[in-house]
């Protein structure tokens, strides 16, 4: 069934115009979450439209009953942007296919930063974004990304969902696909949803699937110790509960990933970069060496430091860092833990500065 209009030459009535007033805070609109909303069509390049009402400049528009908009096959991919057009001239409103980018046959990760050649004069014609839709020539399923704009009331309501908490999160994105994002107010960034990893199909996924929080914007943590004698030859945890080892001290910990003790533990699953800087009173007897440890891999012993990830030999310097890029952790159970070890033959003081990044997800590229 075609779609109808009310806005254009002629009259409305008040239901037409108590709509249009709903709809009149934005340029351009949806009713709701329900209304326009796309699914794709089980084994077919195509999606289903639901009914519902969308309103731009004074027009609103009611698609009475379900639509299927189908797609070809392209070469490799196709994204297309799915749009309500209106055309005051000869007052109609037809649903759309605008082509946008081309791409490989790998799934993308995001939508296309720029949209295609779109029409935007008022009162002559328009076209209202609706989704992004993505098709490829390997499989018949089609990624949708919703695009759509949301009455006042609707951006308030959805707004508020994000203020803290993965429930919010939830309520706002029932049923999440990759490119979703989301503010996290409880905890200070945004977060990206990412789909299964997949090598061919999904190069940008992550393993296990989920919300990641987008690289760059997660408070970084660092850890401090003051000068403390180290014992010789003897490998002792930064942090530890033993007399040897000097404490850590929070510099920065909004996170609270270090909760007390030895062990850091990152509450997010993920992968991180490690830099680990530690600072002797000058000596030239001996080796001067400290590791990064996932879990005490190694564990703490007597004698030479077996298991080291990145040793390094100070002699004589006074100072090294160890870096480790990509260590992944499951913001679960694993943590980590730093420790020295010195032989010049007698204790020797050491200072340390441990500053952790989070990188990105698991499993993929870092969402940026």
């Amino acid at each position: 069934m075609a779609i109808t209009a009310s806005g254009f030459d002629g009259s409305v009535n008040e239901t037409q115009f108590a709509k249009m007033m709903t709809g009149a805070g934005v340029s351009r609109s949806v009713a709701g979450t329900a209304d326009y909303a796309a699914t794709a069509v089980t084994g077919a390049r195509a999606v289903t439209v639901d009914p519902g009402s969308a309103y731009a400049f004074g027009v609103i528009a009611e698609n009475p009953a379900a639509t299927v908009l189908n797609m070809a096959a392209p070469t490799a991919g196709q994204w297309h942007l799915l749009v309500l057009k209106r055309d005051w001239t000869n007052n109609t409103i037809v649903l759309a296919l605008i082509p946008g980018e081309t791409t490989s046959e790998s799934t993308p990760t995001f939508a296309p930063a720029t949209l295609p050649a779109l029409e935007g004069t008022p009162g002559v014609r328009d076209d209202q974004k609706l989704f992004w839709l993505w098709v490829n020539s390997a499989t018949t399923g089609v990624k949708i990304i919703d695009v759509r704009d949301l009455t006042s009331d609707q951006r308030f309501a959805r707004a508020s969902l994000s203020i803290p908490s993965e429930v919010g999160r939830n309520l706002r994105f029932p049923n999440p696909v990759q490119g979703n994002r989301n503010y996290r107010a409880d905890f200070g960034y945004t977060e990206a949803y990412f789909e299964v990893h997949h090598a061919t199909t999904n190069p940008g996924g992550t393993t296990p699937a989920g919300w990641y929080p987008v690289s760059g914007n997660v408070p970084t943590c660092i850890l401090t110790s003051t000068s403390k004698a180290m014992p010789n030859n003897l490998e002792r945890n930064i942090g530890g509960t033993t007399d040897y080892a000097p404490p850590w001290v929070k510099e920065s910990d909004p996170h609270s990933w270090f909760p007390g003790g030895s062990d850091v533990r990152p509450t997010v699953a993920g992968r991180y970069s490690y830099s680990l800087a530690t600072a002797w009173d000058p000596n030239t007897v001996g080796s001067r060496l400290a590791r990064l440890k996932r879990n005490d891999s190694g564990g703490v012993q007597s004698g030479s430091m077996t298991g080291v990830l990145t040793p390094y030999d100070v002699q004589g310097t006074g100072h090294g860092v160890i870096a480790i890029e990509s260590f992944p952790f499951n913001g679960t159970s694993d943590y980590l833990r730093c420790s020295a070890y010195q032989n010049s033959g007698a204790g020797l003081a050491m200072s340390a500065r441990l500053v952790i990044r989070y990188v990105g997800p698991p499993v993929g590229p870092a969402a940026t």
